[in-house]
């Protein structure tokens, strides 16, 4: 009788090139980084403000409602795009929860359209 050969099936080490080729897929994309948040954040309060300086501006001044109405109106969709926009880049992962707050916010628009 003859003894079986032995066969060594320990893993081998993958080559550098194969680690090369999937390391990009394990870099987070830059929507998902925290400066492109605070980036957004700052964006967002700034337009916030300066939105709601000039609605005031309109509701304070009313001379011209039928005018007036419209403008405000249209000054409202910045707040309500800006803060859906960075809340659905505060959600933007493996997830799909920003579909919700895209869906709100279409909403609003059609709304605010017609």
């Amino acid at each position: 009788m003859s003894t079986p050969d032995v066969i060594n099936v320990t893993a081998q080490p993958l080559p550098d090139v194969v680690h090369d080729i999937f390391k990009p897929l394990q870099e987070p994309v830059f929507l998902q980084t925290r400066s492109a948040q605070v980036i957004a954040g700052i964006f967002v309060w700034t337009a916030l403000f300066i939105t709601c300086q000039q609605i005031y501006q309109h509701l304070r001044w009313y001379t011209n409602p039928s005018e007036q109405r419209w403008i405000v109106r249209i000054l409202f969709i910045v707040p309500i795009y800006g803060c859906y926009s960075w809340i659905s880049l505060l959600f933007f992962n493996g997830n799909s929860y920003y579909v919700y707050f895209f869906t709100v916010r279409d909403c609003y628009e059609y709304g605010g359209r017609h």
